[in-house]
């Protein structure tokens, strides 16, 4: 019994990431799972996904056209057939768990396995349940190059997916705060309103308003970053962050920030002073450390030692990670927006545009392009499929929204009254340039003026 146990504890997985190929060229995208075996030897199990742009999803036959069916028949015969993958009347293989990785390799009896428990089919288990959720890190269109959602059209794919608050953070920019905001509360969703703001040593943290002094903070900070660097090169430092740093909620950004980067690197210390300088100037209690888990090489790893940091350093960790497009199929209309902003062909990874100016400090690059499409929109019962193992990542997400108020937009502006009497002001100016005009005034006028 021990060796059995000692068996699987080896077998355990070391990194899992997806790769979208290149789905310019039809392409699918693929899985690869890299994982110790029995032995303790490092094993790789590829699978192909299904492509960005594939007219065929999933495992779903190619149907021979007959030119003498009308097309609206071949239609119907490819919707029936996912219905009935939907209804579990196709089987195929659960593939969401690592377990089936293990099998495909080893030439294990999925009927034999089935008999013993194991912990990772209780994990499967547990993504039964759905937690509820709010995405914390939410790119609109006015992030030009980087998504492609409406800020309008946010509200409606988040009441869809069954979320009940949501953070949109463009880069340096409020923009499509307004749209954001008025269209989630038509639709009972409580808004949150925030932005992203590159350091000097690379990487982005989200800063969420908690009231409506947060705002104020926040905007004034977004326009000093702008009025203070070179034109289209905004740019926060430290400094920035220290005077206006009131009413804000700050997030480390997910895979893109400055403190996964530096865990990346293995710069542990750095990254641990990373994390005491923003719990200095924001508190403890305004600082959360998003887990992402986009499928990249690097993050199975990445998150495990966020997780220790968070602990070490009391803070709380949400799940999180920039979203850029609504479904993975949108991935393609994103990633060319990306190049396009990036001035980077489809089969560079780095553009040759450049991200600072001469007079910045340099960073070293990061590359915006997404090498898969997992950055889209998961509904509730997705993300807790994704985090089926850490549901408490899920749940913490709404104490970022309970931090919040609900309403953070400025109200309606409201000037000064220049006269305590404005009527009678009116009035008096009124008679003032009647007199420059008449020598008397006549009866009419004075009825007019009474009146």
């Amino acid at each position: 019994m021990a060796d059995a146990d000692n068996a699987q504890v080896q077998r355990r997985v070391l990194a899992r990431w997806r790769e979208a190929g290149e789905w310019w060229m039809g392409a699918p995208a693929r899985e690869v799972v890299r994982f110790l075996d029995p032995r303790g030897i490092r094993r790789e199990a590829i699978r192909e996904l299904d492509s960005p742009v594939s007219t065929n999803p999933g495992n779903a036959p190619a149907y021979e056209e007959d030119h003498r069916n009308e097309w609206n028949l071949r239609v119907r015969k490819v919707r029936d057939e996912k219905v009935s993958r939907a209804l579990g009347l196709v089987k195929e293989p659960d593939w969401s768990s690592d377990e089936n990785y293990f099998r495909s390799w080893s030439g294990e009896n999925p009927a034999e396995s089935r008999r013993s428990s194991s912990p990772l089919r209780e994990a499967g288990a547990q993504k039964r349940r759905v937690a509820d959720y709010a995405p914390l890190h939410l790119y609109s269109g006015y992030a030009f190059g980087r998504s492609t959602m409406l800020a309008e059209e946010i509200p409606s794919l988040l009441a869809a997916g069954g979320m009940r608050a949501a953070a949109l953070a463009d880069p340096f920019s409020l923009v499509g705060a307004v749209e954001f905001a008025k269209r989630c509360k038509a639709l009972g969703v409580q808004p949150l309103v925030g932005a992203s703001v590159e350091m000097p040593c690379g990487g982005k943290y989200v800063l969420l308003a908690r009231s409506k002094e947060g705002y104020g903070s926040l905007s004034q900070l977004l326009t000093e970053c702008h009025l203070n660097e070179p034109r289209q090169y905004p740019l926060c430092t430290y400094d920035r962050l220290a005077r206006h740093a009131r009413g804000l909620v700050c997030l480390t950004g997910g895979d893109g920030g400055p403190v996964d980067r530096l865990v990346i690197q293995k710069r542990y210390d750095d990254a641990r002073r990373e994390l005491a300088r923003l719990i200095d100037l924001y508190g403890r209690d305004n600082v959360f450390v998003e887990i992402e888990r986009s499928f990249l090489p690097w993050q199975r790893a990445c998150n495990e030692d966020l997780l220790q940091l968070a602990e070490l350093m009391q803070v709380v960790p949400v799940a999180g990670g920039v979203v850029t497009h609504a479904r993975p199929e949108h991935f393609p209309a994103q990633d060319v927006l990306v190049c396009s902003q990036t001035l980077c062909t489809v089969e560079e990874l780095i553009g040759r545009k450049l991200l600072r100016h001469p007079s910045q400090p340099f960073a070293p690059p990061w590359p915006e392009r997404s090498l898969n499409a997992e950055r889209y929109l998961r509904s509730s019962a997705e993300m807790s499929e994704l985090f089926a193992d850490r549901m408490d990542l899920l749940e913490n997400t709404l104490r970022v929204v309970e931090r919040c108020d609900s309403e953070v937009l400025p109200s309606r502006t409201r000037l000064p009254s220049r006269f305590p009497d404005p009527p009678q002001a009116l009035r008096e100016v009124a008679y003032a340039g009647a007199a420059l005009r008449r020598k008397r005034l006549t009866p009419g006028f004075q009825r007019r003026s009474a009146g």
